[in-house]
């Protein structure tokens, strides 16, 4: 059996923020850290649990909404939250457990 390491690229990212007033200028920073930490997660999903025997693309990926306090919330823990969502979407999109 042949494996292949999952190649993700995202061509675009839609972000919906209600609540944030005050906290806008975060959010460019928090959403290139959130990315980076999804490609950390990934790498070490697949890297330790599962590695995809076929290649699979994805159009469109739906995240459920997060929940963040930014007025009291790190970036870096918002970001880790927002990569999280990301995960657990792409991991139920692929039917990976």
């Amino acid at each position: 059996m042949e494996f292949v390491m999952l190649e993700l690229s995202i061509g675009q990212l839609d972000l919906e923020l209600s609540g944030a007033a005050g906290q806008e200028h975060r959010v460019r920073d928090l959403t290139a850290r959130a990315l980076e930490r999804l490609g950390e997660l990934v790498g070490e999903r697949w890297a330790v649990e599962q590695r995809l025997s076929v290649t699979r693309s994805v159009d469109r990926l739906a995240v459920a909404p997060v929940g963040l306090d930014l007025a009291r919330m790190s970036d870096e823990a918002a970001a880790d939250a927002l990569a999280r969502a990301m995960l657990d979407a792409l991991t139920a999109r692929l039917g990976i457990v």
